[in-house]
């Protein structure tokens, strides 16, 4: 009886198996990646203020309005690529999403706005550094660590820890407090 019983339990965990696997080892569609056509638009590139205060840059071309990026904004700062050609007529080459609006530039005027490849704010903030939205001092760690003995105050710059550096320290450490004719020595 128990025999059966078990087998009747074996039979129904490996039919479920079978049945649910190929269900789990289904990996879900990414995205749908949106491919971008070329485009080039001539017009007057004209600058405007959205209601959270960022600038933003359009061009009329053809009947329709595009809006145009070449960056992050918090990347360029003052110096956003676009703003030197607002009120001009410029001839853009860029690439837009079938269906919408915003033009990703290239180049205007002929002149590449950066070089091909991956662009430089791409890296996240351990590669842009401080004018990286997402960076903080509490990630990075202090600056500087400030140590005072015997009344000096020293500042040196942090070090990372390494295998060579933890073992020297606890040489150190261990040499210091642990035989007493050494720690006449002087430390600094």
């Amino acid at each position: 009886m128990r025999r059966a019983i078990a087998t009747a339990v074996g039979v129904v965990v490996v039919l479920s198996a079978i049945a649910i696997l190929p269900v789990l080892a289904a990996k879900p569609d990414k995205a749908a990646h949106v491919e971008k056509t070329p485009i080039k638009l001539t017009g007057t590139i004209q600058l405007a203020t959205d209601a959270d205060g960022h600038e933003t840059y359009s061009l009329q071309s053809g009947g329709k309005t595009y809006t145009l990026e070449a960056g992050p904004a918090w990347f360029f700062g003052d110096k956003y690529p676009l703003k030197k050609f607002v009120g001009q007529s410029v001839t853009i080459d860029g690439e837009v999403a079938a269906g919408s609006t915003e033009v990703e530039v290239d180049s205007v005027n002929g002149t590449a706005l950066r070089a091909p490849g991956k662009p430089p704010w791409a890296g996240g903030w351990k590669v842009v550094g401080a004018a990286h939205p997402g960076w903080t001092q509490a990630k990075v760690g202090p600056p500087e660590v400030t140590e005072t003995r015997r009344g000096s105050t020293r500042v040196y710059e942090r070090l990372p820890r390494t295998r060579k550096t933890k073992m020297a320290a606890r040489r150190r450490h261990r040499d210091r407090f642990s035989r007493p004719w050494m720690a006449d020595r002087n430390w600094s």
